[in-house]
């Protein structure tokens, strides 16, 4: 996980590993992230 970048590994433990929403997971990583962009961000990640 060392390679992936800090946000995109705090996008995974939130919505991954403790199972978070993604509006839940957009609250944590803060800096006027939406649910939606975040799940965008993350789809486009592992496309």
């Amino acid at each position: 996980m060392n390679t992936i970048p800090m946000r995109m590994q705090r996008i995974i433990k939130y919505k991954i590993f403790e199972g978070m929403s993604w509006e839940e997971a957009a609250v944590k990583i803060g800096r006027r992230a939406t649910g939606e962009g975040i799940r965008k961000e993350f789809e486009r990640f592992f496309a």
